[in-house]
């Protein structure tokens, strides 16, 4: 009895994470003929967050984000930091 009680657990367990895994959805969209490979430089954007959005209260992310390892991955990738906020690669 023990035994059926922990498959039936078990298999309840999977379902909700399966379940949760279909439930996560990506779009992107970008023009497929623009060049990529010639964008050099980068910028953070200051973003307005609606009240009541954890984000807006606790700036922790935001200075764990341009501090930390993705700031370090674009420059070892060659990309530049710049505070040109229109078009950081100044394409018009």
């Amino acid at each position: 009895m023990r035994t059926v009680r922990t498959l039936i657990t078990s298999s309840l367990f999977l379902l909700v994470c399966a379940v949760g895994a279909f439930a996560q959805t990506v779009q992107t969209d970008y023009d497929h003929n623009f060049n990529l490979s010639k964008l050099k430089t980068y910028t953070f954007a200051q973003q307005v967050r609606r009240p009541g959005d954890p984000l807006a209260a606790s700036p922790i992310n935001d200075r764990r984000i341009h501090d930390g390892r993705f700031n370090d991955d674009l420059d070892r990738h060659d990309f530049k930091e710049t505070t040109t906020h229109r078009d950081p690669d100044g394409n018009g």
